[in-house]
């Protein structure tokens, strides 16, 4: 493989050397991120514009370096070494230990399995999670979450701009072999369902019993650098469901002011204040 160098200029004037092959290997490494699951070969390639000789060249590499490991049947997925980095990378995070905290108190003041989601190039990303006693058939699941299928997601999907979003959820919906072109219009339900609220409250399998509750942190400026979120895997009575909501949110909020100092009304009027939680 030929590494190819690319000369840019720095803010100081001087000449600073790029290495082609590292930005390109780093976009096939988000290709295999984005998934959902492991990654055909052929995904791979169409994700990042090369070849499948090209793209098979660098997932090698990758899988020689345990960022991506192979499949039987020809597909890729994330391997321990990305998976240790980016543990190592979350837990740099500016406010990482207040948010794991949350997550743990949340768990000890509902008895449920907690979580708590970063977004990433590829999407959301779960990088804690507290489990029940009692796991149940559907339960949070570490590394990337899908759009659609997720309470994260559907966070984000509501919260985000359209165009931050819209390129992952069509992937998803081509490779679930759905209509692509609903995009708009499933943004425009999250939104919706999760914007008058501030509470994104996803539903897995085919029962009503199986819920994922999601609520955002939020910074002064107006962003999410993290989703709280709680899931219920039992038949529970409609006002316990409610007291559980009303205490993700009121943690969520409070976790919002100790990172941020965020004040009662939000970091931007357009989100509505009930968004935030109780005011303390």
């Amino acid at each position: 493989m030929v590494e190819n160098s690319v000369s840019t200029e720095t803010s100081t004037g001087r000449a600073s050397k790029r290495i082609k092959s590292v930005e390109i290997g780093y976009r096939v490494l988000l290709a295999v991120q984005r998934g959902p699951g492991a990654v055909k070969l052929a995904d791979v390639a169409k994700r990042c514009g090369l070849s499948s000789g090209a793209a098979h060249n660098y997932l090698t590499s990758l899988v020689n370096t345990g960022l991506v490991e192979q499949e039987e049947r020809g597909r890729y997925r994330l391997g321990p070494s990305a998976f240790a980095l980016s543990l190592a990378s979350f837990r740099q995070l500016n406010g990482y230990d207040v948010i794991r905290d949350a997550a743990q108190a949340l768990h000890r003041q509902t008895g449920q399995s907690t979580a708590v989601a970063v977004w990433s190039q590829g999407g959301p990303v779960s990088v804690y999670i507290q489990r029940s006693e009692h796991i149940g058939a559907f339960e949070f699941r570490s590394g990337h979450l899908p759009m659609l299928g997720s309470g994260a997601g559907l966070l984000f999907m509501a919260y985000l701009p359209e165009d931050q979003t819209k390129e992952l959820i069509k992937t998803e919906l081509r490779e679930a072999k759905r209509n692509e072109r609903g995009v708009s219009k499933l943004i425009a339900s999250a939104r919706e369902a999760v914007l008058p609220k501030g509470l994104a409250t996803h539903y897995y399998g085919d029962g009503p019993h199986h819920i994922a509750l999601s609520a955002p942190i939020w910074t002064e400026d107006g962003r999410i650098p993290f989703v709280l979120s709680i899931v219920i895997h039992q038949p529970v009575a409609d006002s316990l469901r409610d007291a559980w909501s009303e205490q993700l949110q009121e943690r969520a909020y409070q976790t919002s002011l100790l990172l941020n100092r965020i004040g009662a009304d939000g970091p931007k009027a357009e989100y509505p204040p009930h968004a935030f939680g109780a005011v303390a």
